[in-house]
């Protein structure tokens, strides 16, 4: 139950949108927990309803940030179940992916001419971001270890990330070893 109050109390913070799922599992040997909460309810300024918990439970609650519109038309629908391969929460990563690349794997935010020099980029230190989850340039020596790619060429290389598998496996990667978590993509 403190658990419970916990994220009701960071619900009434404002530091959490909604609920997004909820697992539980049972106390020693006993039947599995109810555990309900209500996914869709109207929210009244970033507070989710949340109905009873039966039995005591250890919860494990992934929830959607407050920069995270509800708006399903801002979700990348035909890559969810990639995100679901890779254990990421599904709803966050399909609106990353469309903030980031309107849902477009081969997203690049710079340019290059026929001689391979940059002629334009968003980022004021000359990196880049690439694929459907925009993914730095910064990244290139773990972009080669997580997509087992090195051709020698960091350009080459960080192509390799327009393959959507590559791109939602690193985002994994970020989200598996760095502290920055979702904070790598400002959430």
């Amino acid at each position: 139950m403190d658990r419970l109050l916990t994220i009701v109390l960071a619900l009434l913070a404002g530091t959490v949108f909604a609920v997004l799922s909820v697992q539980a599992q049972p106390v020693h040997n006993s039947p599995p927990p109810i555990v309900a909460v209500n996914l869709y309810a109207p929210i009244t300024p970033r507070l989710a309803t949340t109905t009873t918990v039966v039995a005591e439970t250890t919860t494990t609650i992934a929830v959607i940030p407050a920069k995270v519109p509800l708006d399903k038309s801002k979700r990348c629908p035909q890559y969810e179940a990639l995100f679901a391969k890779y254990n990421l929460p599904v709803q966050i990563f399909s609106y990353i992916a469309w903030r980031e690349s309107r849902c477009n794997p081969n997203g690049i935010n710079a340019k290059w001419d026929a001689n391979g020099n940059m002629t334009y980029n968003l980022n004021s230190d000359k990196s880049w971001d690439s694929g459907l989850l925009q993914v730095n340039s910064s990244w290139i020596s773990s972009v080669r270890e997580v997509c087992a790619v090195n051709t020698g060429d960091k350009r080459r290389d960080l192509e390799t990330l327009f393959d959507a598998e590559c791109n939602v496996k690193f985002a994994k990667f970020i989200m598996d070893n760095t502290k920055g978590k979702l904070g790598n993509w400002n959430l």
